[in-house]
C-alpha cells in the first residue's frame, strides 16, 4: 500500500481532542474512534488488531504552532498584527480562524495548514517505513471559490478532504430519508465530490470547531434568473438553527450577489424540518403535489410541497 501525503494529510483534519485516527496497514483504511467511547465496546475492540496503527495526534499536528508560524508569513502589518491578537488567550482558535475569514485570508492559511500536515504526514509514514509519494498538484487545497459567512457558519467550497464528513451523513439512512438520492455507497459520494460547482456548492462548517456538519447549494437557472436551493445537515447537529440561518444566508447570496428573480426549493411535504426553515426565512408554499415523491428509504410514494421567494418579497421584508 503506497500513500498519498496530500490524502493522509486532508485525513487529519477529522482529529481533534475528542477523536483518534488509526490506519490499517492491511487494508489501506483509515478510521476514527471517540475519545471518550468505552474501549470495551464492539466499535473499538477491531483497533486492538496489530494491523492497526495510531495517526498523529492533536499534539502532534500542534495546530496552534502551525497558526503562529503562519503569521510569520503574512507581510500586511495591519493583518499581522490582527492575527497576532486574535490567537492571544481563550478562544484563540475560534478568534484566529474568524480573523483570516474576515481578512480573506483563507486561501493563504488553508494551503499553509495543509502544506504543514503533509510534512507530519511524512515523518508518520517514515516513522512506521510505510511507503508514500507526494503529487506535486496539491488535490486537496482548499478551492478559492467564493465563500458565505453567518453568526456561526461558514460556507466554503467542498473538496476531497472532506470525503468522510460528507458520507458520514450521505450514508446515513435517517439523513436521507427525505433526499431524491442515497443512502449513498463510497462511490456514489465520491463521485458527489468530483461534480461540485464552484460558488454553487458548499460545505457548511461550524465556526467555533471548524467541523463540517452538512453541505448546501443553490443552482440558478439563467434563463429565467431563478434557482433552486437544498441543503443537508448531519442529524446530529438539527434542531439548534443551522438550516434556518444556512437557508437565509443562500437566500441572500441569492438576491444580492447572483441577482436572481426568484428562489424555490421542493421537499417532502411531510418533511417538517425543512419546511418550517423555509418558513422562517419567509417562503410560502406555491405547490403540493400529491404521491409525486418516490422516498427511498421507506420505498413509497408521498407527497411533495414546493416552497418560493421572490426577490421583491426578500427586499420588501429582509427583517424576517
Amino acid at each position: 500500500m503506497i500513500l498519498d501525503l496530500n490524502m493522509v494529510a486532508g485525513e487529519f483534519d477529522i482529529i481533534s481532542s475528542e477523536t483518534r485516527l488509526f490506519y490499517n496497514i492491511e487494508t489501506g483504511e483509515f478510521d476514527w474512534l471517540n475519545e471518550f467511547m468505552d474501549f470495551e465496546d464492539d466499535d473499538s475492540e477491531k483497533f486492538d488488531d496489530d494491523a492497526w496503527i495510531a495517526a498523529p495526534g492533536q499534539r502532534d499536528l500542534d495546530e496552534y504552532s502551525i497558526m503562529e508560524n503562519f503569521i510569520y508569513t503574512v507581510s500586511d502589518p495591519r493583518k499581522n498584527e490582527l492575527l497576532c491578537v486574535a490567537i492571544e488567550g481563550k478562544g484563540a482558535f475560534r478568534r484566529f480562524k474568524d480573523t483570516v475569514y474576515r481578512e480573506d485570508l483563507s486561501d493563504e492559511w488553508y494551503s499553509f495548514r495543509h502544506n504543514a500536515f503533509v510534512e507530519i504526514a511524512r515523518a508518520w509514514c517514515e516513522s512506521y517505513n510505510l511507503d508514500y509519494f507526494e503529487n506535486t498538484v496539491n488535490t486537496t487545497a482548499k478551492s478559492k471559490a467564493k465563500f458565505l459567512e453567518t453568526e456561526r457558519l461558514i460556507l466554503r467550497a467542498i473538496s476531497s478532504d472532506d470525503f468522510i464528513a460528507i458520507h458520514s451523513w450521505a450514508s446515513n439512512h435517517e439523513n436521507t430519508r427525505y433526499m431524491a438520492w442515497g443512502p449513498n455507497t463510497e462511490e456514489q459520494t465520491l463521485e458527489f465530490i468530483s461534480s461540485v460547482r464552484p460558488e454553487r456548492d458548499f460545505a457548511v462548517v461550524l465556526k467555533e470547531s471548524n467541523q463540517i456538519i452538512g453541505s448546501c447549494g443553490i443552482y440558478p437557472n439563467k434563463d429565467n434568473d431563478t434557482a433552486e436551493m437544498g441543503w443537508i445537515l448531519h442529524k446530529d447537529h438539527w434542531k439548534r438553527g443551522y438550516g434556518t440561518e444556512l437557508c437565509r444566508e443562500l437566500i441572500r447570496y441569492g438576491f444580492e450577489d447572483i441577482k436572481l428573480r426568484r428562489i424555490y426549493a421542493p421537499c417532502a411535504a411531510v418533511n417538517y424540518g425543512s419546511y418550517r426553515i423555509m418558513e422562517r426565512n419567509g417562503m410560502r408554499r406555491e405547490a403540493l403535489h400529491v404521491k409525486a415523491f418516490w422516498a427511498r428509504v421507506d420505498k413509497e410514494w408521498i407527497d411533495e410541497a414546493v416552497y418560493a421567494i421572490l426577490a421583491d418579497e426578500y427586499f420588501e421584508n429582509k427583517s424576517f
